[in-house]
C-alpha cells in the first residue's frame, strides 16, 4: 500500500525544496520561496493522489481476476498491474 505523508510532512518537504530552489548564487528558481513551496506542495500532493489511485485500480484489477489468479504470486501480480496501469496513465512509479 502507498504510504502517504501527512500534510505537515509534505509542507516541510515542500519548504525545504523551495529553499534549495530559491537560494544560492544563481538560483534555478526566482520568486517568493513561500509561493514556490506552495506550488511544490501541490505537485507532491497530486503525485501521491495519483499513486493511491493506481494502487486502488491495481487492487481492483487483482480482485477481478478472482480464481484465475490462484496459485500466482500476489505481490508480483499486483506489482505488474500497478506498472501497467501507471504506464497507461503516463505516470512513472
Amino acid at each position: 500500500m502507498v504510504s502517504v505523508p501527512s500534510r505537515e510532512e509534505l509542507a516541510r518537504l515542500a519548504e525545504s525544496i523551495a529553499e534549495d530552489l530559491c537560494s544560492g548564487m544563481s538560483p534555478p528558481v526566482e520568486g517568493n520561496p513561500a509561493e514556490v513551496a506552495r506550488v511544490v506542495e501541490e505537485a507532491l500532493r497530486a503525485n501521491f493522489r495519483s499513486e493511491v489511485e493506481i494502487e486502488r485500480a491495481a487492487e481492483q484489477a487483482l480482485a477481478e481476476l478472482g480464481p484465475s489468479a490462484a496459485g500466482m504470486d500476489r505481490g508480483k501480480l499486483l506489482a505488474g498491474l500497478r506498472e501497467r496501469i501507471a504506464k497507461k496513465k503516463g505516470f512513472v512509479l
